[in-house]
């Protein structure tokens, strides 16, 4: 590229969106709403979870209760893998 045609490109010819997108998320499909209620109940059960285990001496209740988040979001992966 010379002088001249760097001073005479302007932003416009060199900011290029790009050519793929992505896909919007449907937030009226039902099962939106189901995963997001699973991520909270797992959030809420691993934070209850691991402060029962720092601060209680009840160790094998806190493991139980980290435990069925594990498996709460098991079953929130697995719609968002096999809903498609």
């Amino acid at each position: 590229m010379t002088q001249d045609n760097k001073e005479h490109t302007t932003e416009e010819q060199i900011a290029v969106r790009p050519k793929h997108r992505m896909e919007r998320i449907d937030t009226r499909d039902s099962l939106f709403k189901l995963r997001n209620i699973l991520n909270i109940c797992f959030m809420v059960l691993a934070i209850i979870g691991v402060c029962m285990y720092l601060f209680t001496m009840q160790k094998n209740i806190a493991i139980i209760v980290m435990l069925a988040g594990v498996v709460i979001k098991f079953i929130e992966v697995a719609l968002r893998m096999f809903h498609k």
